[in-house]
């Protein structure tokens, strides 16, 4: 009767055996059969040489696990120390599987084998020997063991696609991922379509063109063709996720989100809800108007470029930054800068920083320690208010003996303190220093070397060259100069004015003037107008005064003034300045504190100097 029984149960065992492969016996006899499971990793199916099906579940060489999560998330090394099996988490598998050819079989034994996983010693309950020495464990309970470790990884049925999913570096859990909440659709805004320019009570339109006032984490605004101007804080505070532009005819550009002007010299905002932790800033970026970064809420830290020159007021208000390093070329820190970034421990700011506001870190953490170059604005700041000051000293002066005539930048050693590189038709200016009148110096290169070397620090003067005189201030020396400087082009000689302007401000202690686009647009249409009406006059033929052209190029002036210059040889950038000082009233222009921005435009035989303060 029993004989007829089992013969029975094969029969049964072998129908079922065409359906799974999995073999049960009713005397608990236990059969391991070649696993036929289909795996995959990653998305993608994998081959799985070394695995049994016993009694339902797979088991897998231990080492064939190893070799199959090599090089992933959950890769982890196993060997044998001549005592136990050790498995060391996290690092790369250095074996290789033991070669079997796969049977069904009933030689399985438990495994006696103790494991060494992280210092602890382990017995696998369901882990055996199959036909051989070899282990061969239940990946579900080999996946629950190395949770939480350096090598975890989640298995699970595919009941859909009939198939087990592993996935490297997913906490074991046995089941299949929850499917993901899905994203937010972004609230998509337009700027109004009716105005020219915006500011901080602009209005936002929704796609069928209904006035919008809420503003979410995901709030998306497209910055419309129509719009030619947008002023400081017009986003200040706002929770914005991204910005766009529209393509057509594009007044503004926007790079990953981040609104800049059209040219990107000028990084207008930062949207507060952007993610990202770290943001480094373009290289074209010369200006960051105030409010860009204020308040943004992940902001962590940021990394400037190379051709900043101003940070503008409340910049990064309430940002999240620990430390803050200021690049050599940065000239100007307006107000409140740094205002209210309470974990911010450290910021080091270069000698370039001609001028600063005393409140830029106000509210801000007040053990920060202020790092510069001893005597600069970095040690007046910290002294004033009370900071930490490590401080280094200053750099030897540049001037007359730093450079020769016919050397390079590089042969000099100077590039290091190079404040900016200005193209000419023929060759390059390079600026060098920090307005400290010890350190400025202006190189004119051609074909790399220098022809023509122009600084404020007197005490270089060898004898050689031109001084430059001040007959107002008791003939005072202000300058000086060796080599021959060639005729440029209009707008080489307007960089070239502007910054011989702000050294000779600096011989007297003042601060630099900020250059305005506006204030640029105005002297450029006067100069222009003097060519073409040829006429020099402050007034033009119209009857227009200074005032009135600023105030026709946009500009909203509390303070304004207007130097000029004609030569019939043609603008001389070095001639032009010198003339200005050695004339008292265009003297107390460059020397006005009334004002802090200037806008300066040649054309031809006539340069304008257009002076303002807003």
């Amino acid at each position: 009767m029993k004989k007829r029984f089992i013969s029975l149960f094969l029969t049964m065992c072998i129908v079922f055996n065409l359906i799974s492969t999995i073999v049960i016996a009713a005397d608990n006899t236990l059969y391991a059969v070649p696993s036929k499971t289909d795996f995959v990793m990653d998305e993608k199916p994998i081959s799985v040489t070394q695995a049994y099906n016993v009694n339902g579940n797979n088991y897998l060489q231990l080492r064939a696990i190893a070799e199959l999560l090599n090089g992933t998330a959950a890769q982890f090394n196993i060997y044998w120390d001549g005592t136990y099996a050790v498995i060391e988490t996290g690092k790369p598998y250095t074996g290789k599987a033991t070669p079997t050819t796969l049977r069904t079989t009933t030689n399985v034994r438990k495994s006696s084998t103790i494991f060494k996983l992280e210092g602890k010693f382990k017995k696998f309950v369901n882990a055996y020997l199959i036909d051989g020495d070899t282990n061969y464990l239940q990946l579900r309970e080999f996946a629950s063991e190395m949770k939480g470790t350096a090598s975890q990884f989640n298995v699970y049925w595919d009941a859909q696609a009939n198939q087990a999913v592993i996935v490297p570096g997913a906490e074991y859990t046995g089941q299949a991922p929850a499917d993901p909440a899905p994203a937010p659709k972004p609230s998509i805004f337009y700027t109004d379509p009716n105005v020219t320019g915006i500011n901080n009570g602009y209005q936002m339109f929704d796609a069928e063109g209904n006035i919008s006032t809420k503003y979410l984490s995901d709030h998306e605004l497209v910055i419309t063709q129509n719009i030619e101007t947008i002023e400081d804080y017009t986003f200040y505070g706002i929770h914005i996720r991204k910005f766009t532009v529209d393509e057509n005819k594009p007044n503004f550009t926007s790079v990953d989100g981040v609104l800049f002007n059209k040219d990107k010299t000028k990084l207008i905002a930062y949207p507060i809800n952007k993610t990202d932790k770290t943001y480094t800033i373009p290289d074209s970026v010369t200006e960051i108007v105030s409010g860009a970064f204020a308040f943004s809420v992940n902001l962590e830290e940021v990394k400037f470029g190379s051709k900043l020159r101003v940070i503008g007021r409340d910049a990064f208000r309430g940002c999240h930054f620990t430390e803050v390093e200021i690049p050599e070329n940065v000239n100007y820190i307006y107000g409140c800068a740094f205002d209210s970034t309470k974990e911010l421990k450290k910021i080091t700011i270069p000698p370039s920083v001609y001028w600063i506001a005393n409140d830029i870190l106000s509210g801000s953490n007040p053990d920060i320690v202020i790092y510069g170059e001893n005597g600069s604005q970095a040690e007046s700041l910290a002294s004033q208010y009370g900071y930490k000051f490590v401080g280094t000293d200053p750099a030897d002066p540049l001037g007359l003996t730093t450079i020769k005539l016919g050397q390079t930048e590089l042969e000099a050693g100077i590039g290091k303190d190079c404040l900016v590189h200005c193209k000419a038709p023929n060759g390059i200016w390079g600026i060098y220093g920090s307005y400290d009148y010890k350190k400025f110096l202006a190189v004119y290169y051609e074909n790399s070397k220098a022809r023509f070397i122009y600084t404020t620090d007197l005490s270089t003067y060898i004898g050689d060259g031109v001084v430059y005189t001040d007959k107002n201030d008791n003939n005072r020396q202000y300058a000086a100069s060796i080599g021959t400087l060639p005729s440029f082009d209009d707008k080489s000689n307007e960089d070239l004015i502007f910054y011989l302007t702000n050294a000779f401000r600096a011989v007297h202690g003042l601060s630099p003037f900020r250059w305005n686009e506006k204030l640029e647009a105005a002297a450029r249409s006067h100069s222009k107008d003097m060519e073409i009406r040829n006429f020099f006059s402050h007034t033009n033929p119209d009857g227009l005064e200074p005032q009135d052209r600023v105030t026709a190029a946009g500009y909203k002036w509390s303070a304004c003034g207007e130097n000029i210059y004609m030569s019939s040889s043609g603008v001389n950038a070095i001639l032009a300045v010198d003339a200005w000082i050695n004339s008292l009233g265009h003297r107390q222009n460059l020397l006005t504190t009334a004002c802090d921005q200037i806008g300066i435009g040649v054309s031809g035989a006539y340069a304008t100097q257009n002076f303002g303060k807003q």
